[in-house]
C-alpha cells in the first residue's frame, strides 16, 4: 500500500506571496498548515485539511477541487473537478474517495469573500500531489466491538420480528452485577404482540448477561424465564466468545457450549463491514455484519451500526434460536 511516499505533501502557491495574500482591507490570509491521511487507495476515503486564518478574525471560505493525470502526459490544465457540491464551502476539511488509480492534484483557494475570489486578492492556494493505489490485500482496516455493541445501562432497542412467538423485541441493558463470578451487564429480552399495550404487556423471556472487556465480546449465560415464571440458568464451562476486541472481515470463533448434556458448537464470523442497511429506524452505513451459528438450523447473520448496536437480523432456516439474537428482526427505535 502506498504510504506518505510519493504523496508527499506538495506546497503550490499561486500567489505572489510565500504563506499568505493580502486583501485590500489588508487582513491576511494565513496558512498555517496542511494534513493528507496516510491511507490514499481506491475506495477509501482520503481526508484533506488545512489550517488557515484571517488576521482580521474575518470567516473563510474554501474551493475545493482537484485533477487527475498530474505529473503525466495527461494532464491538460482543463479539467478541474470540484469537490463539493457547492463552488466554495465553510469547511476545511474534505474527504473524497477516488475511483481510479492514479496522479491527482488537490487544490483548495482561500477566500476571506466571496467577491475576492474571482480576483488574485485575498486568495491563497495550497495542494498536495496524490498518487492513488489499489488496496493491499494484506493490509485489512481493524474494528473495535465496543464501537458496535454498546452496554449502557438504560439504553433499550425495539425490534419488530418474524419467525418467532411474538411479533416485537425489546431488549434493555441494566446495571453492572456479578454472575458466575465475573462483572457482567445483563440485558434482558422481553416480547409482545403488539408493541408493550396493556393489552399486551412487555413479557420478560431471559436475560443474557455480557461482559466486554480485552477479552473482547462474551456470553457468560442466561436466566431462561419460563411462561411459567420458572427460572432456567444456563452457565457456559467458559464464557463464549462472540468476537475479540479487536478484528478485521474474515475473522472467526468457534466455541463448544454444553447445554442439557449436549455439546453445541456455536461459530461467530465477521462477513462483510462497511455495508448501507435500512431499517424502519434509518440508514445506517457503518456497520459490520457477524454471521452466528449454533447448529445446521440456528444460522443468522447480524448486523451492527456503530454507536446503535443491531439493527438487523436475518435467520438463514427460519429459526429464532440465537446466543445474540433471535427470529427475522429490524430495529424500530432506540433509548439512550
Amino acid at each position: 500500500m502506498n504510504r506518505i511516499g510519493f504523496c508527499l505533501i506538495v506546497v503550490l502557491m499561486f500567489v505572489t506571496s510565500v504563506a499568505f495574500a493580502e486583501a485590500e482591507s489588508d487582513c491576511k490570509i494565513v496558512i498555517k498548515g496542511s494534513t493528507i491521511s496516510e491511507t490514499q487507495v481506491t475506495g477509501t476515503p482520503v481526508t484533506f485539511t488545512v489550517n488557515a486564518a484571517n488576521s482580521c478574525g474575518e470567516a473563510l471560505y474554501y474551493r475545493w477541487s482537484f485533477h487527475p493525470g498530474y505529473g503525466t502526459v495527461d494532464y491538460d490544465d482543463t479539467n478541474w473537478q470540484l469537490l463539493t457540491t457547492s463552488e466554495y464551502v465553510t469547511e476545511n476539511s474534505i474527504s473524497h474517495t477516488f475511483d481510479s488509480t492514479g496522479k491527482y492534484v488537490v487544490v483548495v483557494w482561500v477566500v476571506d469573500s466571496i467577491a475576492a475570489s474571482s480576483t488574485d486578492e485575498g486568495v491563497a492556494i495550497i495542494g498536495w500531489s496524490v498518487n492513488i493505489t489499489e488496496p493491499d490485500e494484506s493490509d485489512t482496516q481493524s474494528y473495535n466491538i465496543a464501537d458496535y455493541f454498546p452496554m449502557t445501562a438504560g439504553y433499550g432497542w425495539t425490534y419488530s420480528v418474524t419467525n418467532c412467538d411474538h411479533d416485537f423485541l425489546k431488549r434493555e441493558c441494566g446495571y453492572t452485577q456479578s454472575f458466575n463470578s465475573e462483572s457482567v451487564v445483563p440485558i434482558g429480552y422481553m416480547y409482545s404482540y403488539d408493541g408493550g399495550s396493556s393489552y399486551d404487556p412487555w413479557l420478560t423471556a431471559d436475560f443474557n448477561y455480557f461482559t466486554l472487556d480485552d477479552r473482547g465480546l462474551l456470553w457468560q449465560g442466561c436466566n431462561d424465564i419460563s411462561s411459567s415464571g420458572e427460572d432456567k440458568i444456563l452457565i457456559p464451562e467458559t464464557p463464549l466468545t462472540i468476537t475479540s476486541r479487536t478484528f478485521s472481515v474474515g475473522d472467526s470463533w468457534t466455541n463448544t457450549l454444553q447445554v442439557d448434556g449436549e455439546s453445541i458448537t456455536a461459530y461467530f464470523e465477521i462477513i462483510a463491514a462497511g455495508e448501507t442497511v435500512t431499517v424502519s429506524a434509518g440508514t445506517y452505513t457503518d456497520t459490520i455484519r457477524l454471521y452466528e451459528s449454533t447448529g445446521d438450523e440456528g444460522q443468522r447473520y447480524i448486523w451492527l451500526a456503530r454507536d446503535v448496536g443491531i439493527v438487523k437480523v436475518e435467520s438463514l432456516h427460519n429459526s429464532d434460536s440465537g446466543i445474540l439474537a433471535m427470529g427475522d428482526s429490524e430495529l424500530i427505535s432506540t433509548e439512550f
